[in-house]
């Protein structure tokens, strides 16, 4: 079972398409929180197969990954966590940045000397949150 985290909601879909996917999405912000300092949005992906939810040792390194990136999601800093889906073959971890080249930085020091994990790092300028707004309207209909 996914650890709970405070402040989050966790929704499990099954479909047709993707099997079954299970969703962390932050609920809350720190208060003073200020969206618009973070107008970069990172998305890092581990593919690890066709459709559904992980095997037990993929997501037992999924979470050790996790684990290594933690320090990443600091609201008070350069970076914010603010969702973390699962299902359809792909882990998707979802931060918005200050300074995305920070970000990478930290990312690299992160990981220094950890196991080479299978992700992909996408970024985009996304000022306004349209991307964390679109995966939280897919709960809204």
């Amino acid at each position: 079972m996914e650890e709970l985290r405070e402040d989050w909601t966790q929704y499990v879909t099954n479909d047709d398409e993707d099997g079954e996917k299970f969703w962390e999405l932050r609920d809350s912000f720190p208060s003073g929180f200020d969206a618009a300092l973070y107008s970069t949005a990172v998305i890092i992906e581990w593919h690890y197969g066709d459709a559904g939810l992980p095997g037990k040792a993929t997501l037992l390194a999924l979470h050790e990954l996790e684990e290594y990136l933690s320090p990443l999601n600091d609201p008070g800093g350069n970076s914010i966590l603010i969702h973390i889906i699962r299902g359809g073959g792909t882990s998707e971890l979802a931060y918005y940045v200050r300074d995305y080249q920070q970000f990478i930085y930290a990312l690299n020091q992160a990981l220094a000397g950890k196991p080479r994990y299978p992700i992909q790092v996408e970024y985009f300028p996304d000022p306004a949150w349209e991307y964390r707004r679109s995966i939280v309207d897919n709960f809204s209909q």
